[in-house]
């Protein structure tokens, strides 16, 4: 098979989604398919095509595109639509796909049109986030706005002519279903980490404690990830307030975004000497940072885990060191985390439920893993496992 894969954006940065896309095109060139990328070049350093999956079955073509900054919602909108496009000549230049793989993204009714039009091939809508349903709850824009209205329009017609969508969580898919997509359209396969291996890093073999010089006696709470309205770090912080007279119980947050200075700001003024405020840190310390952590936290805001699933989860799982997330209490994802040993949820809305949760945890002095995290892992984040579920679905839509 010829397989399009469209990204909208770029092996060149740093992306959420890049070892997802690197390990399903890898897959199927194991399986001797052929691959086209088309994908933003926005000046990154890293390379247009990953070592790992160069071959002589891969092509691509690397568009060059503005790096818009994220808050920047208009100009972002507007900067994805001219580079939609921009991909026509590249669809003209070459039409004889079996199949398109779409990468998440905000104008996807756009692709989605000028794909049918100048390719003509089936095409698959993979939906890592809910859009504009997550811009409206980060309050980037009104729900009650006709621009609002607009776009959802627009996302549910990309929605209709995708011959296939596969989301990340069975919240996610209930969503879709909600919005009126067929029930057999939608598949579920979620999201995993670098690598299937059991992360068992101890401290004095973590190179984050190291560069830091973290005291391996402290009780460490840890959030790590993007700081935005969406991530609720907000839950953390206020906890912490509540907790800040307890000995020895440290909070780390570590990352960046457009809510970071405001809650330092927030921290500093309260004078909350257990929060500690890092940096974002280079992917290579995620295994070290989440595996440093007597207790992970995964926090979103209300609501949110019905239309997006946060990246850190299989990773955390892995290392099997206990979790709290911080979600809707009802909801799919809530049920998986209950599931294992040593994690607890607690509502979006609830700072008081999370310190009492963060307390018993520390009371108790947990700091051993969790016996069945890592099952949990396998059986539902494994990368082996997930990027075949991929294959199986873009060489089925074909036949």
């Amino acid at each position: 098979m010829r397989i399009l894969f469209l990204m909208n954006s770029g092996f060149d940065t740093l992306g959420p989604s890049n070892h997802l896309l690197e390990s399903i095109i890898k897959r199927l060139l194991e399986n001797d398919h052929h691959i086209h990328i088309i994908e933003k070049n926005t000046g990154g350093r890293n390379p247009s095509v990953p070592v790992s999956i160069l071959n002589e079955k891969l092509t691509f073509n690397a568009i060059k595109s503005d790096q818009v900054i994220k808050t920047s919602f208009i100009k972002r909108y507007l900067n994805d639509i001219q580079y939609a496009f921009k991909c026509i000549k590249f669809y003209k230049d070459k039409r004889n796909y079996d199949v398109v793989f779409l990468q998440s993204c905000n104008v996807a009714i756009f692709h989605v049109f000028l794909l049918k039009l100048f390719v003509n091939a089936p095409i698959i809508f993979n939906v890592q986030d809910i859009f504009p349903v997550n811009a409206s709850m980060g309050n980037l824009i009104s729900s009650r706005s006709i621009i609002y209205r607009i776009l959802r329009f627009l996302q549910l017609k990309s929605y209709q002519y995708s011959d296939e969508i596969v989301t990340i969580s069975d919240d996610m898919k209930k969503t879709l279903i909600d919005e009126g997509v067929a029930t057999d359209k939608v598949s579920v396969v979620y999201n995993w980490s670098y690598s299937d291996k059991k992360i068992d890093i101890k401290d004095s073999e973590n190179i984050f404690i190291k560069k830091y010089g973290i005291d391996v006696n402290e009780y460490k709470i840890v959030y790590a990830g993007n700081i935005g309205i969406l991530q609720n770090v907000d839950i953390i912080i206020e906890a912490a307030s509540k907790l800040k007279k307890v000995d020895n119980l440290i909070f780390y947050i570590i990352g960046d975004g457009a809510y970071r200075k405001k809650l330092t700001e927030k921290v500093k003024a309260s004078n909350l000497e257990n929060v500690k405020f890092l940096p974002m840190q280079d992917p290579k310390y995620a295994t070290h940072i989440y595996s440093m952590a007597d207790v992970n936290i995964i926090p979103l805001k209300k609501g949110i885990i019905k239309v997006a699933l946060p990246s850190k989860t299989a990773t955390c799982l892995a290392t099997s060191k206990p979790i709290i997330a911080c979600v809707d209490e009802n909801s799919a994802f809530s049920k998986i985390i209950r599931q294992c040993d040593k994690c607890a949820v607690v509502d979006s809305d609830n700072p008081e439920s999370l310190s009492k949760q963060i307390l018993e945890f520390y009371s108790k002095n947990i700091r051993t893993k969790s016996e069945n995290a890592y099952d949990i892992f396998d059986s539902m984040f494994s990368k082996e496992k997930n990027t075949k579920k991929y294959v199986d679905i873009i060489e089925k839509i074909k036949n």
